[in-house]
């Protein structure tokens, strides 16, 4: 389960699109990021972010954003829980 294991590179890269400034705030190299990204894309068989004229989700990046945060949340609540 790549995805889940780093699920939060996505989100920040979500909230920053920006590449470099994700990659700061996550204490990670810019090239650990696109490669992350690149292994999340290749897994799913689809593209979660435009690359051009800027970074910016797609329907399925949308989608996977969604899904992520519900993680998050329930991840947090399990924290809480126990």
């Amino acid at each position: 389960y790549f995805m889940i294991s780093n699920y939060k590179y996505f989100l920040v890269l979500s909230e920053e699109l920006n590449i470099s400034n994700a990659a700061k705030r996550l204490f990670i190299s810019h090239q650990c990021l696109s490669k992350y990204i690149k292994g999340l894309e290749e897994q799913y068989g689809v593209s979660f972010f435009e690359r051009k004229p800027k970074i910016a989700l797609t329907p399925a990046g949308k989608v996977m954003l969604d899904t992520l945060r519900e993680i998050e949340l329930a991840e947090q609540n399990l924290e809480i829980s126990l």
